[in-house]
Formats: structure tokens, sequence, C-alpha cells
């Protein structure tokens, strides 16, 4: 009587079937409208994590000598009823929403690996 022995089917390398695979970068940039998304997100990110160092000024700051300014010099997007430069309150908020968010993709990520 003749006994055979099945082997378990080898793991497939995954280091090699990454490797070959297009980077994430390189898929983004064959797509144009890809590509200018994002170029622009990394624009927006970039804005809001700089804003304090870009322009350190107090985005509530209210003056009322400066109220309804057309954009232009100090104010490039203008002011508000309030005299608040737009532009500075847009970054504030920006970095506002961008941190909680950038924590939760991590801790998503984080969970699911140990998953």
């Amino acid at each position: 009587m003749s006994t055979t022995i099945n082997a378990a089917p080898a793991a497939p390398d995954t280091a090699s079937s990454e490797m070959s695979r297009p980077s994430v970068l390189r898929r983004i940039m064959r797509d144009r409208v890809a590509g200018a998304a994002a170029t622009i997100l990394t624009v927006v990110v970039v804005a809001a994590l700089f804003a304090e160092w870009v322009a350190p000024y107090d985005p509530y700051a209210i003056n009322l000598l400066n109220v309804m300014a057309p954009p232009g010099g100090d104010n490039l997007l203008g002011t508000d009823s309030n005299g608040r430069d737009i532009l500075r309150r847009r970054r504030a908020a920006g970095r506002k929403r961008l941190l909680p968010k950038g924590v939760e993709i991590h801790f998503k990520r984080h969970t699911q690996q140990h998953a």
C-alpha cells in the first residue's frame, strides 16, 4: 500500500505581488481628475496645517473700521460684517475640522490592522 502526503499549498508571496502593483501615487497621477483632486486636497491640508505661521493674526479679532472690505492688501478674501478676515477664519476652521478627521482615520486604520 502506498501512502501519499499532500503538502499544503504554498502561501502566495505577498511582498512580490505588492511590488508588481503600481503605487497609489502612480495610479492617481495617471488619472487627470484624480491628480487635480489630490493636488487641491494637498494644498488645503498644507494651508490648514501651517495657517498659524502663514497668518499669525487672530482669526476672530473684530475690526469695525474694516467692515465688508473688498479683497486686497492685508485681507486677501476681504472681511465680513464684523471686520474679521475671511481667509484667516477659513484657515482656522479648516484646521479645526482636519485634526479630528486625521485622528479618526489613524485609529480606524490601527484597529483594522489588529482585528
